[in-house]
């Protein structure tokens, strides 16, 4: 099995209107997702059946047989070394008005996005949404990584912003996330909560509508899962595999 290569960036909204049984789901989700993905470290794990060739260097004086030896070692180091083609990057954003600073940079390592998804979490609780927030975060960590055309965003979301203002501000960060940084989005939908504020019936139904329309603007029917859904794992770990197998 080849394993999948990708630079992914996994964006929940935690803002009152999505409820911490589904944020919660949507880090299981998270979890379970980069067990399954190629980090680096994977090939020397205990489960490995990974192994290096022997190279044995020959007692010789004569410089020409140093030099093929030097060059046999540089050619093997050069075939195990698994750089950005054959590695995956996995960064999560948590926002509500604000991206959060318990968001985890891009790793490749499994052990430190397990440690981050613990702290994940661990925020005040704050009813605004804006989008445009995490979005634009999304834009500054993929300028971190090398460009490989293996970019992918999923949201776990309802699509849902606070106003008019941001729910526009929050089209255009969309906008400039998939044309600045190409990226395949993903969306995973989450049942929106009812507030008690001082908006009427009305008011919240128009929201609730454009976070839909948001949703179906930016991505397509087929790449739009539901949180409740069981075989959402599946699903989308099936999507990756068929576009982001690792390179040779």
């Amino acid at each position: 099995d080849a394993g999948t290569c990708v630079d992914i960036i996994f964006i929940i909204d935690v803002s009152c209107t999505v409820v911490k049984q589904y944020q919660r789901q949507a880090i299981e989700v998270i979890k379970r997702f980069i067990k399954e993905v190629k980090f680096k470290g994977d090939e020397t794990g205990k489960d490995s059946t990974f192994h290096l060739p022997i190279v044995r260097l020959p007692f010789t004086a004569e410089s020409s047989d140093n030099k093929g030896t030097i060059k046999r070692i540089i050619e093997l180091m050069s075939a195990i070394s698994y750089d950005q083609k054959t590695l995956s990057n996995v960064g999560v954003i948590a926002f509500h008005k604000v991206a959060l600073n318990t968001s985890i940079p891009f790793q490749n390592n499994r052990r430190d996005l397990e440690k981050g998804l613990k702290k994940l979490l661990k925020y005040e609780g704050i009813c605004k949404t804006h989008g445009d927030s995490a979005y634009d975060k999304a834009v500054e960590m993929f300028d971190t990584i090398p460009k490989r055309d293996r970019n992918i965003v999923v949201v776990f979301g309802d699509g849902r912003n606070t106003g008019t203002k941001h729910q526009s501000l929050s089209e255009q960060a969309m906008e400039r996330l998939k044309s600045e940084q190409n990226v395949d989005v993903i969306w995973v939908t989450t049942p929106t909560k009812i507030l008690k504020t001082s908006k009427t019936a009305s008011e919240q139904a128009a929201e609730i509508i454009r976070g839909q329309m948001h949703i179906e603007r930016h991505v397509k029917k087929t790449q739009i899962f539901d949180i409740r859904d069981n075989a959402l794992n599946t699903k989308l770990y099936e999507h990756v595999l068929e576009n982001y197998v690792c390179e040779n």
